[in-house]
């Protein structure tokens, strides 16, 4: 079980083995006392693989000279398993042979202790390595979301594109008159453009937020406005489905954002989830009301709801919840993480509540509530 210390971070675990009980007891009070490590030891080496295991730590002691399995094999062992590849061992041993400590290396240990054990040195290991893996896991923490944003980014950009070619096969049917259908058309090609170059540039505005750099500009924007241009990016979708979209925006709700294409890719994803979870001819509402300083927006619709299990985990970057729609829709299944982490960027929230339902029930499927920043008028 994963224990944490009184600021919520991780306790880390070491892994002690050895068959001398004593030096098992001396390392272990030195590394809890010092470190604030937990601590979980065995005496030999298949009990050191079971625990192992069953409860992978963060770093392994590990002796080599053992009278089952000697420490050599145990590390090649523990390496072979998917998952041990990057858990530093360290070997603390009397061998020390130039042959020996090569052997250790070999194996895929990261580093050799000489015994006796000298504490200050054996406490200057362990804190480098679990610094080291500590930084090595939140790096690879960072790119997986990274690339998890550019996937997401790089789908949203064909809501746009899709658009531009639409409403520029309209445009050449009437290139010859200078009608109002051909200006809105036209209208449609300038903001989806405008929105296909924001996205792109919110993919380097995320990789700078990476390196600690800001690249942000606060403005107000109309709500009304923004629901407006999503809905028409995707009116082909709801046309198709017969969904009746019920829009109920005050004209003068104004919201305080940065990113406007990050917005615009918030509001793209929710009202997609909605339509593409809906039955055909059913009813998505999307209304909004200021509460002080913020601003409430609520999708709703009567579509088949989300499952317990998928709903407690919906937020989740490490878990796929990707399934079909109504009509067999696919998608990434990382659409929601990605839209919380925006949200909470422009400190803002979002909730989502919704009950599994069977086919033919007008009752309310999902509900999302969205909080932004309100704007000033």
């Amino acid at each position: 079980m994963v224990t944490t210390d009184k600021q919520g971070n991780r306790v880390p675990l070491v892994l002690i083995v050895d068959d001398n009980e004593e030096n098992i007891g001396l390392i272990g009070q030195l590394l809890s006392r010092e470190i604030g490590c937990d601590i979980a030891i065995a005496s030999n080496g298949a009990s050191a693989m079971k625990m192992a295991l069953k409860a992978i730590p963060d770093l392994i002691l590990l002796d080599v000279m053992m009278p089952d399995i000697n420490g050599y094999e145990v590390c090649k062992r523990l390496k072979e398993q998917p998952g041990f590849e990057r858990i530093p061992v360290i070997f603390l041993t009397a061998k020390v042979e130039e042959d020996d400590i090569a052997e250790g290396f070999y194996c895929g240990a990261v580093d050799y202790i000489t015994k006796p054990v000298k504490h200050a040195e054996l406490l200057a290991r362990v804190k480098t390595h679990l610094y080291l893996k500590t930084y090595e896991n939140t790096i690879r923490e960072q790119l997986s979301e990274l690339r998890q944003l550019n996937r997401v980014l790089c789908h949203d950009l064909l809501n746009p594109i899709n658009s531009i070619i639409g409403a520029f096969e309209l445009i050449k049917m009437n290139l010859e008159s200078d009608n109002e259908e051909t200006r809105i058309m036209s209208g449609i090609i300038d903001r989806s453009l405008d929105n296909t170059i924001s996205l792109i540039n919110s993919i380097r505005k995320a990789y700078s937020i990476g390196e600690g750099k800001s690249m942000l500009e606060i403005k107000n924007h109309s709500l009304s406005a923004l629901l407006q241009e999503s809905l028409t990016i995707l009116n082909d979708r709801i046309q198709e489905k017969e969904i009746a979209i019920q829009l109920r925006i005050p004209k003068t709700i104004r919201i305080r954002v940065d990113w406007l294409s990050c917005v615009n890719s918030v509001i793209n994803n929710l009202i997609t989830n909605a339509i593409k979870f809906s039955h055909r001819g059913s009813v998505i509402w999307i209304e909004a009301n200021d509460i002080g300083e913020t601003v409430i927006v609520r999708i709703k619709d009567q579509g088949i709801g989300i499952p317990p299990g998928i709903l407690a985990k919906l937020f989740d970057m490490t878990e796929q919840t990707n399934r079909a729609g109504t009509e067999g829709e696919s998608g990434t299944g990382y659409g929601m993480p990605l839209v919380k982490k925006y949200v909470e960027a422009y400190g803002g929230d979002i909730q989502v509540e919704s009950t599994e339902k069977g086919a033919g029930s007008d009752d309310l499927g999902t509900v999302v509530m969205l909080t932004l920043l309100k704007g000033t008028p």
